[in-house]
């Protein structure tokens, strides 16, 4: 057998199969859909000839029971059903398992589907009789006034090569297949695959829908036949002319490129990477300016190529999320259950290698949510749902991650069914299960064997699958996080690195040895004193107290068992896995490097604290560390959550409304703003700001954002301090912007009061900070003022703009959060206290009350009472804002739909896309909208 022959024979077929799945599901919604009827024949038809011609007799078999069936449904104009497109994905299975089979080795696999043959011939036999009973009520043979010719238009090149055959029709040619054609008197095989190819490349012409009548052999020129054809039927020769142009533009513009080889010009373009990293090095030894000039062309281009390049290995998630709808009709047939999948976000892309690796892990998770999440209909009726659940994935990109959301809305996992399984198989001890969260009870799930179903099934239920999940998306990178609320739903959150090919990464030195750091797992990096109070030693394990939360520490040389040289740590490399913080104790923290990972040999591979390897700029060699693999041990030792629950509740009872304040200087002056608005904080070295147009830009984490200098804006003379610009990075998910100041001065804990309201445009008012007083900036305002449509396009979905009443007492919060409010596309009403608000609802009827709860004449419990009191508004919710005693909160609890912390925007976006979705989901969908801030440098304000 021809081996460039069956290579193309395989990439053609895998690229014609790969719709036929959809295609077959679209067919059984719209049954008496031709055109798509028509499009699977093609499919099946082109696999059975090129199986003939290859010598693929078992393939050819099965593919040309297919074709036959498929066939006969054409020609009896056969409305399909449920079981034919149930038996037709059969024979497709049937077919890619066989070329899957080819691809291995080469040759047939021995697999015998002759019972699947005789099924689809026995279907033929059933459409006979069916079409034969329908045809004794039609009247005659014209009933039809359609069907299907093929008009083909044949060029001299392909009449040369049937100089020597027998003359044949183009028909002929586009159904014999390879078989007949090599068949012919005077054929050789190499000019039926020529021919072949004219006819796939539009030499030969598109097949079109004209009326049934009977063809005259025209023995005119060819010339004056055309041009009558020409005026009787323009609109058949304009679509005909347009579709091969677009077919003949796409092919001059792509090419099929093997896989193997854009993954040697990757291999390529990682030693550019590091030979330009030694070359910066030495440049930047030399001092040169002409050289350094030089340099900064060359890593430009660099970069440039590499992008390109990582583009090409990317593929949508759309290619992923293929094969769900067909995995649903399996189960749902299965389970009786009604079920359907949204998508959103299809065109977010992927490293190739990556997307391959959340094959199973979400089919694991589908297979769950179908068979344990979602109720049936009978049960969702009670519940007051719609019979038919769902099943929404979203993709997103966000700061070199994609966030994948696989949500459900049914049942809701009950965390205290976990929580006894949990104690009952000592996963964790009885103290540990009460001073754990519902949340952290939740990850329990991913511990293996833990499962809380009743029943065990063919689907799911048998506690091997979700700890599968777990370590399939930790090998790649990633993190998953469960979030779930009973009778509600369960969200599973993915996080999963853009590639794992060319990443940034922070050296870091411990014990004399250097290890990298992905960058994309660092949150931030602290300076710390060895003789600092904020160490603490809790229950024989280190802590560190950062900014008023304990974060557990993990020694990098004892983790790697490296002999230490007593050297004190001097900083801590604090890491984000599945929403939890861990701080990794250093020597050193060198700087930071673009690296290229290379992976490990084999008999590396039960180390999980690697994740591969790397050549620095100077030539060394250093390991580059897996995080996740570092944090492993101590992740699953729950005494350490346990102490930091403890913790975490006695500093929550002993509140006040103080909060994280980022203290800056802009020339002479000082001002502030709340830290929960900053993502991070960066050193931006002068020279890397660049213009654009009229703005200033800066190259950002594989980014182009906008520079603010806050010294223009509030027209004051700016001040440097040092050879780097500090810049405060703001987000918005996945856009981002960075405002320019002069210097850091501080990062203060306390209670921000508004001493003074201001007037000016930019400023919130002035405060007392430090015993200092110091200017309030309005950073939205800012924001709004350079880059107005910063903001825009979030609400875009909804088809009427939600009310939310805020109630707050305190100018200052209710300046600071109504910009951020506004951004998900509200429209936001204020009051000042509960009594005000109550006449506020009876007047505007708002879509939902977000309260604070200490306020004078009327708190936020009287008005949340007062509110479920009220016909009408007993089902509106309300979000509680405050940092009260929790116990004074769980004695009002069933007032609220959910509590969020002053400035915990992170949890106050959750639960207004939560609650706002729920309310209006069958209206307007679920809310796209994010709120100004994703993350502050702490994790988002907790105080």
């Amino acid at each position: 057998m021809d081996e460039e022959l069956l290579a193309e024979f395989l990439t053609e077929s895998n690229e014609n199969l790969a719709s036929i799945e959809q295609q077959l599901l679209d067919l059984e919604a719209d049954p008496g859909n031709a055109e798509i009827l028509d499009s699977i024949f093609r499919v099946v038809h082109t696999v059975k000839g090129s199986c003939g011609f290859l010598g693929l007799s078992g393939l050819e078999k099965v593919a040309h029971a297919g074709e036959n069936l498929l066939g006969k449904i054409r020609s009896a104009k056969y409305q399909v059903d449920g079981n034919i497109v149930s038996l037709l994905l059969e024979n497709s299975d049937a077919i890619k398992e066989l070329i899957a089979g080819l691809e291995v080795d080469g040759s047939e696999p021995n697999l015998d589907y002759s019972a699947l043959c005789e099924r689809l011939a026995a279907a033929e036999g059933l459409i006979d009789n069916g079409a034969a009973a329908l045809s004794d009520t039609e009247e005659g043979p014209n009933a039809s006034d359609k069907t299907l010719a093929w008009l083909v238009g044949v060029d001299d090149s392909v009449l040369a090569l049937l100089k020597n055959a027998e003359i044949i029709t183009p028909e002929q040619v586009l159904e014999a297949g390879f078989e007949q054609l090599r068949a012919l008197p005077g054929m050789q095989p190499a000019h039926a695959l020529k021919i072949l190819g004219m006819a796939k490349s539009s030499k030969l012409v598109d097949v079109v829908s004209v009326d049934k009548e009977p063809v005259e052999v025209n023995e005119k020129p060819a010339e004056t036949a055309a041009a009558e054809e020409e005026v009787t039927s323009p609109v058949a020769v304009e679509k005909t002319t347009k579709v091969n142009a677009v077919r003949k533009a796409k092919a001059e513009t792509s090419i099929r490129v093997d896989v193997s080889l854009l993954d040697e010009l990757m291999n390529q373009v990682g030693e550019l990477v590091l030979s330009r990293n030694r070359l910066l090095r030495l440049i930047e030894q030399s001092g040169d300016p002409d050289l350094v000039r030089t340099s900064r062309s060359i890593n430009q281009i660099t970069s440039r190529l590499q992008e390109k390049l990582l583009h090409t290995r990317m593929q949508p998630i759309s290619t992923l999320w293929s094969t769900v709808p067909r995995l649903l009709r399996d189960i749902t047939k299965q389970l009786g259950k009604k079920i359907r999948v949204d998508m959103e976000g299809q065109e977010t892309e992927l490293d190739r290698t990556i997307l391959s690796a959340l094959k199973d892990p979400m089919t694991h998770i589908i297979r769950n949510s179908c068979d344990h999440g979602i109720e049936a209909p009978e049960d969702r009726r009670q519940k007051g749902k719609a019979d038919e659940g769902k099943i929404t994935l979203s993709a997103r990109q966000e700061s070199g991650f994609i966030v994948i959301n696989i949500s459900d809305d049914g049942g809701g996992i009950d965390a205290a069914k976990i929580r006894d399984k949990a104690v009952s198989m000592d996963v964790i001890t009885a103290e540990q299960a009460k001073n754990l969260s519902d949340n952290g009870i939740l990850q329990l799930i991913f511990h293996a064997g833990l499962s809380t179903a009743e029943k065990v099934s063919n689907l799911s239920g048998r506690g091997v699958g979700m700890d599968v999940v777990r370590s399939e998306i930790e090998s790649v990178g990633g993190t998953v996080v469960i979030d779930s609320e009973l009778g509600v739903g369960t969200t599973l959150n993915i996080r999963i690195p853009l590639t794992l090919a060319i990443i940034p990464a922070m050296i870091v030195e411990s014990s004399r040895q250097h290890f990298a750091v992905p960058q994309m797992m660092v949150q931030e990096l602290i300076a710390i004193d060895p003789d600092s109070e904020s160490w603490k030693e809790i229950a024989g394990k280190p802590f560190y107290m950062l900014r008023g939360r304990l974060l557990p520490i993990i020694s990098l040389s004892e983790v790697m068992q490296i002999q230490s040289n007593d050297e004190c740590p001097q900083s801590v490399v604090v890491v984000n896995i599945a929403e939890r913080q861990f701080g990794i104790s250093v020597n050193e923290v060198l700087g930071a490097e673009e690296i290229v990972v290379k992976p490990l040999g084999r008999h590396f591979n039960h180390l999980d604290v690697y994740g591969g390897c790397s050549i620095l700029g100077d030539g060394r060699v250093v390991p580059i560390l897996d995080c996740i693999g570092v944090t492993k041990s101590i992740r699953q030792q729950q005494d350490v959550q346990t102490v930091i629950s403890e913790h975490d509740k006695k500093a929550q009872s002993t509140s006040d409304e103080s909060q994280y304040i980022l203290v800056f200087a802009v020339g002479e002056l000082w001002y502030a703003i709340p830290m929960a608005l900053v993502e991070r904080i960066e050193e931006v070295d002068p020279d890397s700001i660049e213009k654009s147009g009229r703005r200033e830009v800066l190259q950002y984490r594989d980014d182009v954002i906008q520079v603010i200098r806050l010294a223009s804006i509030l027209e004051v003379e700016a001040k440097r301090v040092g050879e780097v610009e500090p810049c405060l990075i703001i987000s918005d998910k996945d856009k981002r912007l960075c405002i320019q100041v002069d210097s850091i001065v501080d990062i203060v804990k306390q209670k921000l009061e508004i001493h003074l309201d201001s007037e000016e445009p930019y400023f919130l008012g002035t405060a007392i900070v430090e015993g200092r007083s110091t200017e309030v900036v309005d950073i939205l305002a800012v924001i709004k003022k350079v880059a107005p449509n910063w903001f825009s396009g979030k609400g875009e979905r909804r088809k009427r703009s939600q009310k939310i009443l805020y109630v707050e007492d305190a100018v200052f919060f209710r300046n600071l959060a109504i910009p951020l409010i506004e951004g998900l596309g509200c429209q936001v009403i204020t009051a000042r206290n509960g009594k005000e608000a109550c006449s506020i609802i009876e007047r505007e009827k708002p879509d939902l009350l977000l309260t604070d709860l200490e306020m004078p004449e009327m708190n936020g419990f009287e008005l949340a009472s007062w509110v479920r009191a009220q016909p009408g508004l007993q089902q509106m919710p309300i979000i509680s804002l405050s940092s009260l005693d929790e116990s004074e909160y769980v004695e009002n609890r069933d007032l609220f739909n959910a509590r969020v912390k002053k400035f915990d925007r992170e949890v106050l976006h959750q639960q207004l896309t939560r609650l706002l979705g729920r309310k209006q989901d069958s209206e307007i969908g679920i809310i796209d909208a994010e709120v100004v801030t994703h993350q502050a440098i702490e994790g988002g304000g907790n105080s």
